[in-house]
């Protein structure tokens, strides 16, 4: 992990590069956090990402293209990801009639239960000690990087 004092108590550094380095060790502590928490039920973030759009969706079906757009991260791994969750059963495909490149992807109920459980699992990684006035800004200023 990084160390994040380092960064704090740097006095070479300006204010902007320190806040930039502190969101980088943030999001990199989060990630291994989530990847902790997630390896004991079989899943990567990647594959967890993919069951929670999934799972967000109207009907629990999207076309592989849905899925990429909705992703945060642009992973060139969804295509493996896809594979391992439908080997796993957590997910169906199927090709459209209408045009046999899109391939539809649908949420099983085993991968409805597993993003709920991952779900409760990540939530306590995914909060932060703020206020709601602090949140907002936070969000507001980050919103402007």
């Amino acid at each position: 992990m990084a160390n994040k004092n380092l960064i704090i108590n740097s006095e070479e550094h300006s204010l902007e590069f320190k806040a930039i380095g502190l969101i980088l060790c943030i999001a990199q502590e989060i990630n291994s956090k989530m990847n902790r928490v997630l390896k004991p039920l079989g899943l990567s973030s990647t594959q967890a990402a993919i069951l929670h759009c999934l799972s967000d969706s109207p009907n629990g079906e999207l076309t592989v293209n849905q899925i990429r757009k909705l992703m945060i991260e642009d992973n060139p791994n969804v295509s493996r990801s896809l594979n391992k969750l439908q080997s796993n059963k957590f997910v169906v495909k199927r090709r459209s009639k209408d045009d046999q490149r899109v391939v539809f992807i649908k949420i099983t109920k085993t991968g409805k239960a597993l993003i709920k459980e991952a779900e409760i699992l990540l939530a306590p990684i995914l909060r932060i000690n703020a206020s709601g006035k602090e949140s907002e800004a936070l969000f507001n200023i980050l919103k402007k990087i």
